[in-house]
């Protein structure tokens, strides 16, 4: 979940237990859809948010210069959610999210958020870290077979980014 404007956050990858080649939806948060190495196919976010700008974010690691896209939510009191796609053949679904903040805001202070499979909370971490990894197999015996929702959600003044997402 990365994007930029005031305060950056990156968002890594999701990658959900439904869709792609292998029963995978990998969702390119902000940008457009394409397909990577190892023919994984990466689908354009725009079908399962309503919320939120996008933007390009140029950053150095190393040697190296990337431009990611990325998803940003101005409204960082309000919950950001994807609705996503839920096969009722599934007894359970992986969600993998990656968050990478890179200091792109100057700020130097790692956002606070929290992320959720519906009313289910996963996770609240506070980034002390550049990256934070989030793995977690979630029973759908109580999820319905209509798109559900997962969202993240951000808990303070920061400004929430969301970039490409692997489920």
């Amino acid at each position: 979940m990365i994007f930029w404007i005031d305060l950056v956050l990156l968002s890594g990858f999701w990658v959900f237990g439904f869709s792609n080649p292998d029963g995978f939806l990998s969702l390119s948060c902000g940008g457009s859809s394409y397909t990577a190495a190892y023919n994984i196919s990466w689908v354009s976010d725009n079908d399962y948010i309503e919320t939120g700008n996008t933007t390009a974010v140029t950053y150095i690691e190393g040697t190296s210069t990337s431009t990611v896209p990325i998803r940003f939510f101005p409204d960082s009191q309000s919950r950001q959610c994807y609705k996503l796609p839920v096969r009722k053949d599934l007894s359970s679904v992986l969600i993998r999210a990656t968050f990478v903040y890179r200091n792109y805001d100057s700020q130097n202070q790692p956002p606070a958020f929290r992320v959720s499979l519906g009313r289910s909370e996963l996770e609240t971490k506070r980034k002390e870290r550049s990256q934070v990894v989030y793995e977690r197999k979630k029973q759908l015996n109580k999820l319905r077979a209509k798109a559900e929702k997962v969202a993240e959600e951000k808990l303070g003044a920061q400004l929430e980014i969301l970039a490409p997402v692997k489920y």
